[in-house]
């Protein structure tokens, strides 16, 4: 079949080739896994070596860990030494200190590193102490310039106030102000005796304040005499205020100025409530203001119109003169008709209008106008009314020889009225309502006892009520002399 393969036939033996063993691939890119141990056991290193090596690693640990627990004790010893005075710090710092050095150092725990913390200790403690001193240092001068500020303030407080204010408006030092003064520069002498320019500068600063002390002194006491002691004494010492000084300044002396005002306005306001609250109190329990009171404390300014009025319905007016009232009275005590009554209630109305009467004593004619009134009606009071008219008549100087008595002894019939119209008073007094016969016993008993007065000698007196008597006249002086007696019973006899 030429070049073909032979078909083997069904029933041969083909025998199968045996194959040899496959080469494993190189581990080229295949990593090294590496034992530390592995490698230490290789090595074929000690084990003590390796316990050495970890002691000396435990000793490394445990000194950082105490050096750590120092620094933080020492840390806040520093801290707690800042609250005490500047001198006092280094000290504590190092009492302290010690004491934590000690307390770690003799810890059991510690006692591998002993050796260790006893060289180290020492260091981080002369460390935080000369950190320590230097702050106190600093502390002690901050502490010594504030004392020494406040001793500046004082003295210059006290030399600034002290002083005198001469007749030409300059101004003189007091005995304290001197004093305070030589103080404060020899305590600055004795501080700085090798120093001159910090000396300088401390009085230079207290001359400062000492200037501005005293014109806050001068602001708060303003010198009358002298208005322009403090626009003068800020003139002379120009450059040392600032602007706002020089307003606060001026602004205290106004004040200074209105405080007794102010103070006078809120003395008058808690008198002006006072008197208030008193009236409010009196009219609970009587139903009407303190009149007395009322009207002087309204003389004397201590309500206002406004509470006048509110009291009383009217306004306030200056309290009318005695003489103007007397002639009130005497109108009234001379009425003898309600029509004559009315007219005087209408004049009263129109003077209190007008302010001829004062409000209090308007009211206190109409209250009198009233009550007379009511006794003209009544059978006393025409007997009354007649019997005062008798007794006006009677000592009427009628006659020729009467006025010649009268301008030899001037004002006879006029006290003898007088007399006579007092003892008539005295008898009819407290008996408003009687008889008409009492009055009229009354006048012939007052005529009798205060006769006419007669060139001769006192005759005896002539019953008024006679026959033939002379008719009532008008006679001012004895109508002002009948109205004053009853306007001031007091001046009756009893």
């Amino acid at each position: 079949m030429g070049g073909f393969a032979t078909i083997p036939q069904i029933g041969e033996t083909v025998p199968t080739p045996s194959l040899p063993n496959r080469p494993r691939p190189p581990l080229l890119y295949t990593p090294e896994t590496v034992s530390p141990l592995a490698e230490g056991l290789k090595a074929a290193e000690p084990l003590a070596n390796i316990l050495a090596v970890q002691a000396r690693h435990k000793n490394i640990l445990a000194a950082e860990a105490a050096e750590e627990q120092i620094k933080d004790g020492l840390s806040q010893t520093t801290l707690d030494a800042k609250q005490l005075p500047g001198d006092q710090q280094a000290a504590y710092v190092q009492q302290k200190g010690s004491e934590i050095l000690k307390q770690t150092t003799e810890d059991p725990a510690n006692a591998n590193i002993s050796e260790y913390l006893l060289a180290r200790g020492p260091q981080l403690l002369g460390s935080i102490h000369r950190e320590a001193m230097r702050a106190g240092a600093a502390q002690t001068a901050m502490e010594h310039d504030t004392q020494q500020k406040l001793i500046g303030s004082k003295l210059a407080g006290i030399a600034g106030s002290d002083y005198t204010v001469n007749q030409d408006g300059s101004i003189g030092e007091g005995v304290e102000s001197v004093a305070a003064q030589a103080k404060y520069g020899s305590i600055i002498d004795q501080m700085w005796p090798k120093n001159p320019q910090m000396a300088a500068m401390y009085k230079e600063d207290f001359q400062n304040k000492f200037t501005l002390e005293r014109a806050q002194a001068l602001a708060r006491n303003p010198d009358a005499a002298h208005p322009a002691l403090l626009q003068d004494f800020i003139k002379a010492n120009s450059g040392k205020f600032t602007p706002q000084q020089e307003s606060s300044l001026l602004s205290a002396q106004t004040t200074a100025i209105s405080a007794p005002v102010r103070t006078m306005e809120a003395n008058a306001a808690a008198s002006r409530l006072a008197e208030i609250q008193y009236q409010q109190n009196y009219i609970k329990q009587n139903g009407q203001p303190d009149m007395d009171r009322l009207n002087d404390k309204m003389a004397h300014r201590v309500i206002d119109d406004k509470d006048f009025r509110g009291f009383t319905g009217y306004d306030y007016t200056v309290a009318t003169a005695p003489d103007v009232l007397d002639g009130w009275h005497q109108r009234i005590a001379a009425a003898n008709s309600e029509d004559e009554i009315n007219g005087i209630q209408r004049d009263i109305g129109l003077a209190g209008a007008t302010r001829q009467l004062d409000g209090r004593s308007a009211n206190e004619l109409n209250l009198e106008l009233r009550q007379h009134l009511t006794g003209i009606k009544t059978p006393a009071g025409q007997a009354n009314i007649r019997a005062r008219a008798a007794i006006d008549a009677n000592y009427y100087p009628e006659t020729r020889q009467d006025r010649i008595m009268e301008m030899r002894q001037p004002g006879a019939f006029a006290r003898a009225r007088q007399q006579a119209t007092m003892a008539y008073d005295a008898a009819i007094y407290g008996h408003p309502a009687e008889a008409p016969s009492f009055y009229q016993k009354a006048m012939e008993d007052a005529v009798k006892a205060n006769p006419r007065p007669s060139r001769g000698g006192p005759p005896a007196a002539r019953s008024p009520m006679a026959p033939g008597a002379p008719p009532a006249v008008t006679d001012d002086d004895a109508r002002k002399l009948v109205a004053y007696m009853k306007a001031h019973p007091e001046a009756m006899p009893h």
